[in-house]
């Protein structure tokens, strides 16, 4: 059964990595070419780490079931891990595969039960096993010393906090077992006397034992439960019958052996996986910083124009007689910029819904220039911040508002440069003459022209 366990677990953690990777991988490819590598790598990474978690999760749900199951049964294993959620977070799956005396234990219950025997718990198996001892004996009498109860409580606040939990938990099933009806009773303590007639000394184990002994010798049948050699060889010695627990541990931890190896394996690959993604992703974002790095010094250089640059711009513009800011087409732009400037200014006075009418003006002004110089702008498309912004950039020269949209319309850097160039030239208003480079330039034309000159 735990062999099938083991081959159901792999095959669920193979088909499940196999769908998620494919599923990456045809989602990945489209992710690096219209985004970039950094996210197709946090992807893999976050799938990656899921399936992580999934693992474990799965993992030691099957431990716990598959430990329940040796001890309740398999109906039993189900209910618990079904309706006791909190025992796959709070049971210490550590030590479980580790300690094979509950599978002998249960035998040894198993064989006793049904007879009206009575069982009296030592110290050490409510510590270790107390959940799983009153699981099992809840259809039997139980007896627990007064002196059990007396070191329960000082183990709970014992600096060790492995011990004071299981002291606490040890409390919580005594208690689970009280409130549920079943049959237990607390012994008083015995005294001096009584551990004189039974040839058993003042200590703390002989005390408890001489509670369940005292019991025995009135002719009750009854069983000392320990998991303690010492107790058990005190307990024989006194004619006090003890459950007898077959010490047999090879079988056990063997059975466990290809399931832990195989859980140990897979999550050491899972976990490659994790680191493996994870050194891609910052592999990644290391290229993504060293790119922006790189076009940040790209448009640095592009943006230094020398003088002979800028010279052979003007020159082909003075050439072209259909350019915008060639110089016989001067005289056409005075009335236009005159006309522009006076209603921007009007129009910082207002408030943003007054705006609307004179907007509408500026677009008047601009349509039959922008149709003449460059007829691929569509200015009905342009909102009114675009429209103000150009008028904003070009109060002084409705030429350079135009150029400036033109190159927005464009997104050529070619047309940027020209405005550049034009910028810093004797008829330019000399904007962008003190910018490094074109981010700076970008930055400040898309954000005016997408917010408007006045909000912004």
């Amino acid at each position: 059964m735990k062999k099938g366990l083991v081959i159901c677990l792999l095959l669920v953690t193979g088909l499940f990595v196999w769908s998620v990777t494919a599923f990456a991988s045809e989602n990945i490819q489209q992710i690096v070419e219209t985004q970039h590598d950094k996210s197709a790598s946090f992807i893999r990474l976050f799938i990656s780490l899921v399936v992580l978690v999934l693992f474990i999760a799965i993992a030691r749900t099957l431990f716990l079931f598959q430990y329940y199951k040796n001890i309740f049964g398999t109906k039993e294993a189900l209910l618990r891990i079904a309706f006791n959620s909190r025992s796959l977070t709070t049971t210490n799956v550590r030590h479980l595969a580790k300690n094979p005396f509950l599978q002998q234990y249960k035998q040894a219950i198993v064989e006793k039960s049904g007879q009206g025997i009575a069982f009296g718990l030592d110290t050490n198996i409510l510590m270790h096993h107390p959940s799983e001892t009153f699981e099992l004996l809840k259809n039997e009498h139980i007896f627990i010393s007064r002196e059990v109860q007396k070191e329960l409580d000082g183990l709970k606040n014992n600096s060790n906090t492995e011990t004071a939990t299981n002291a606490r938990r040890a409390f919580k099933a005594i208690e689970d077992a009280q409130t549920q009806g079943q049959a237990l009773t607390i012994l008083p303590s015995v005294n001096f006397k009584t551990l004189t007639e039974l040839k058993l000394t003042d200590t703390m184990d002989d005390r408890i034992l001489a509670a369940y002994l005292q019991i025995y010798k009135q002719g009750k049948a009854i069983l000392f439960l320990t998991n303690d050699r010492g107790a058990k060889i005190t307990a024989r010695n006194a004619g006090m019958p003890v459950l007898e627990v077959e010490q047999s541990s090879k079988g056990a931890k063997n059975s466990w052996t290809s399931f832990i190896v195989t859980g140990v394996f897979a999550l050491i690959v899972l976990i490659g996986l994790v680191g493996y993604n994870a050194v891609s992703f910052f592999q990644a974002s290391s290229q993504v910083s060293k790119g922006f790095s790189d076009a940040r010094a790209s448009l640095f250089n592009k943006a230094n124009i020398d003088s002979t640059d800028y010279d052979k711009i003007i020159e082909q513009i003075n050439e072209d007689t259909s350019h915008i800011y060639n110089y016989n087409n001067v005289s056409q732009f005075v009335e236009p910029t005159e006309r522009g400037y006076a209603i921007l200014q009007s129009l910082k006075a207002m408030e943003h819904s007054e705006r609307a009418e004179p907007t509408s003006e500026l677009r008047e002004i601009l349509q039959p220039l922008a149709k003449q110089y460059y007829p691929s702008i569509q200015l009905s498309k342009e909102t009114d911040e675009t429209i103000q912004g150009i008028f904003y950039f070009g109060q002084k020269d409705i030429r350079f508002g135009l150029l400036m949209l033109n190159w927005l319309t464009s997104g050529n850097d070619d047309d940027l440069r020209e405005l550049l160039a034009i910028d810093s030239s004797a008829v330019g208003i000399q904007l962008f003459t003190d910018y490094d480079n074109l981010d700076q330039v970008k930055h400040d034309i898309i954000n005016i022209v997408s917010y408007g000159p006045f909000d912004n």
